[in-house]
């Protein structure tokens, strides 16, 4: 019985090929003493065959000791559950843009935290095929250890709270919160909610501790009812929304944790009867990867090529010298007006809660 769990060898591919292993090697690595007829023959065979060369030990063998850039392939590295999350094709395209124009080669890997954390290593990682990568998704200290045993330089790109052995480039979410508070702030408001699908990540977590720490700042109550969460990841910002819209003492503006969320918050506020921008005001924090949505929301945004950029400039040095001391660095938010947000009118409960079904606050 044929084993479908052994990878094919460069021998396989001579046979296949009716060649000899010698000449399937000079095939792959383009050599000017074949004839194209060879080389294509050699290679078709390795497509057959699902023959990966080893590009790692192909380049030692050509002796490029002269530079760490040995293969030329620059990788973004996902660890997900859901590797079709819209919030990665940004940074992916922004991340193929870039490194092109560094003239290398970019490689997208999608890994399943699952199978990862239980023992499986994709083939680029095990067989050092990259000189370096971007790494991004569900991180734990455990899958950050495992993807150090591949002794390739990588650079993380997110928000989390590991141990400072990696690079880190963070988006500075503690300021751009109270930049966004600020900013309500200054437009009259006080009465400020919270709404997000879950708070269980890191990124959530730091906007919930500076939501409370810019109140104490300020010296304002806060109304912990006003911290809403779904508790389920694609919820969209409905129920928190219905949630804040059902007490008797409502806020006047409403600071949400991602823009797609927004756009879900704006819905349950029309349907109600209520217009972002006129009767409450609405600000997103996000990246700019969701410019495709219909809203024109007021946001404070990180502009999500410039990070990626940042985050390549320091893998490349990185590559260079593995000896640099791991930093962590932060990205800045900005404010981008859109029409959601307005100066607070102080209102009444009568002219904005619906007599049949106000509630009362637990």
């Amino acid at each position: 019985m044929k084993d479908i769990t052994r990878k094919p060898t460069i021998k396989d591919v001579a046979r296949e090929a009716v060649v000899s292993p010698t000449t399937a090697s000079y095939a792959f690595n383009d050599s000017p003493l074949l004839p194209e007829s060879t080389k294509q023959r050699v290679r078709a065979a390795g497509e057959k065959l699902g023959y990966q060369p080893n590009l790692f030990a192909r380049n030692l063998r050509r002796n490029r000791h002269d530079t760490p850039f040995r293969t030329g392939n620059i990788g973004f590295v996902t660890l997900d559950r859901n590797i079709e999350d819209v919030i990665y094709m940004p940074l992916i395209q922004a991340f193929s843009q870039e490194i092109q124009s560094r003239k290398k080669h970019p490689i997208y890997l999608n890994v399943p935290v699952d199978k990862f954390v239980g023992g499986w290593q994709p083939l680029y990682l095990r067989e050092r095929n990259l000189d370096g990568f971007l790494l991004t998704g569900i991180l734990t200290e455990e899958a950050v250890d495992l993807f150090q045993q591949f002794g390739i330089p990588f650079v993380i790109l997110g928000n989390y709270n590991l141990r400072a052995r990696v690079p880190m480039v963070k988006t500075d979410v503690s300021r751009g919160v109270s930049e966004g508070l600020d900013y309500l702030f200054s437009l009259g408001h006080t009465d400020i909610g919270l709404v997000s699908e879950i708070f269980i990540h890191e990124y959530q977590q730091e906007v919930v501790r500076e939501y409370r720490d810019w109140f104490r700042r300020k010296g304002l109550p806060l109304n912990e009812l006003w911290i809403q969460e779904s508790g389920c990841i694609y919820e969209g910002g409905f129920v928190p929304t219905e949630r804040l819209l059902g007490f008797s003492q409502q806020p006047t503006a409403i600071l949400v944790t991602d823009y797609r969320v927004a756009c879900g918050v704006m819905k349950t506020l029309e349907r109600h009867g209520l217009k972002a921008g006129e009767d409450v005001s609405v600000l997103a924090l996000s990246g700019n990867e969701y410019v495709q949505y219909p809203y024109l929301i007021d946001r404070i945004a990180v502009d999500t090529e410039e990070w990626v950029r940042l985050g390549i400039s320091l893998l490349m040095e990185h590559i260079e010298s593995t000896q640099k001391p791991p930093v962590t660095t932060l990205f800045p938010y900005t404010l981008h007006a859109g029409i959601t947000c307005c100066a607070c009118k102080k209102r009444t409960d009568d002219a904005t809660i619906d007599p049949g079904r106000q509630k009362d606050e637990k």
